[in-house]
């Protein structure tokens, strides 16, 4: 009987816990007496019960061996990696059949592609992509082939754009940023055809664009929002070409529009003037972004992947801390694995100060990190005339529909969180149409 104590011991000591636990309200009115009996709360015939009686037959053995009890050091996380001597890589490469080069310069003329890259601006994208009953490839990649090159989207999730016209009905979408910011609204127009959510631009619509402008002439810049656009359920679609703080466009933007992405970023070198204005931006935007149907989103900056000369093999990818010598011959380069972009550090910290709870974050550093053979490279000779002769391109993507899908999916996933949006009384989006 002795050899068998130590499991009965257990079989007990789980039999009285799970008492405890089921009896709870009743232990109050029933306490156990000095014997340790609990058999008054336990119903007749029941194991636990048996398990009751079992230990009163056992009162005089030896008590069962305690289990020993492994403490273990509870030690503070790791802390962030902050500079490129903690940096990893990213492994992850597209398949070896993909044409994703620097040179030769990307054929303007023959619809803005070199191999596998298709300039993503809308003149290049929309005869190709856009139709809700794309062309056959000629001499363009088909967006199944370019879906396969883009591992960097495999198994992130995607959304159209009809899903976020969907969650705003009726109300103005307004892009604010630089020419990468353009790409991205580039691309919803051009999502708009291809998912046959584009409406005309009434007369209506028209009159109602003019009547914002003198809002944006106020100022410094004077330029009005441009490429406006209608969808399904009277979502309103406009870009404006910002790339620094000016408080004058920040007041038109507010009065123009109800969800506001804007990011200016790429264009500031000096870091305490970016956190200044920054901070003077978001403390209007704040005050608008909590009110219903309202939100502003600000984007992260995206990775750019100049070549740089570092003993190392760790480069920052901007633009100001290029190997010069690479301007005449463009490469891009990989860069490091982790978020240490100073832009969007200073946005993280100021978004951390706990005074702007109304804003959002658009991700989207991750997801152009791991895209340095995704750029224009060498963009001689465009018909624009930028730089050319010697245009060197790492900041700029070729077009990529699941990139993009992938974005829209961060986008409504944050419309979703804003305050502004969980707080308003959606209207029926059809009844707009």
């Amino acid at each position: 009987m002795a050899k068998r104590t130590p499991i009965l011991a257990g079989a007990l000591l789980v039999a009285l816990l799970y008492l405890a636990y089921e009896n709870l309200d009743s232990a109050s009115s029933a306490r156990p007496s000095s014997t340790g009996t609990r058999s008054a709360a336990v119903p007749i015939g029941s194991a636990v019960g048996r398990a009751a009686t079992l230990q009163q037959q056992q009162q005089n053995s030896p008590p069962p061996p305690q289990p020993a009890i492994l403490e273990v050091a509870s030690s503070p996380p790791p802390p962030p990696c902050t500079s490129l001597n903690c940096a990893g890589r990213f492994t992850k490469q597209e398949p070896p059949w993909a044409d994703l080069t620097f040179q030769p310069n990307i054929n303007w003329e023959k619809g803005g592609v070199r191999g596998d890259c298709v300039a993503g601006e809308l003149e290049y994208i929309m005869p190709k992509y856009c139709s809700p009953r794309p062309p056959r490839a000629r001499n363009w990649p088909s967006e199944e082939r370019l879906n396969s090159i883009d591992v960097h989207s495999a198994g992130k999730p995607q959304a159209n754009l009809k899903d976020v016209v969907e969650m705003l009905p009726n109300r103005t979408i307004l892009l604010m940023g630089d020419s990468v910011m353009e790409q991205f609204y580039n691309t919803l127009q051009c999502f708009l055809r291809r998912e046959d959510i584009e409406l005309p631009n009434d007369a209506q619509f028209l009159s109602w664009v003019q009547s914002t402008a003198p809002l944006w002439r106020m100022g410094k810049r004077k330029k009005p929002p441009k490429l406006p656009q209608r969808a399904s359920g009277n979502t309103r679609l406009l870009y404006a070409r910002v790339t620094t703080y000016q408080p004058d466009e920040v007041l038109a933007a507010v009065g123009t529009a109800d969800v506001i992405i804007l990011n200016w970023g790429l264009h500031y070198q000096r870091m305490p003037d970016y956190r200044t204005d920054l901070e003077a931006a978001l403390t209007v935007l704040n005050k608008v972004a909590g009110q219903p149907g309202k939100a502003v989103l600000f984007s992260e900056t995206g990775a750019q992947h100049f070549k740089a000369s570092d003993a190392r093999g760790y480069t920052t990818g901007e633009w100001e801390n290029r190997d010069k010598g690479a301007d005449k011959f463009c490469t891009c380069k990989p860069i490091e694995d982790f978020n240490v972009n100073v832009r969007n550090r200073v946005l993280r910290e100021a978004l951390a100060t706990g005074k702007f709870p109304h804003i959002r974050t658009l991700p989207f550093y991750e997801l152009t990190r791991p895209r340095w053979r995704w750029h224009f490279g060498n963009c001689t000779q465009r018909p624009n005339g930028w730089n050319y002769y010697t245009c060197c391109d790492c900041t700029h993507f070729c077009f990529s529909p699941a990139m993009w899908h992938a974005h829209l999916w961060s986008l409504k996933s944050e419309l979703q969180q804003a305050t502004g949006i969980r707080s308003w009384q959606k209207p029926d989006w059809r009844m707009f149409h």
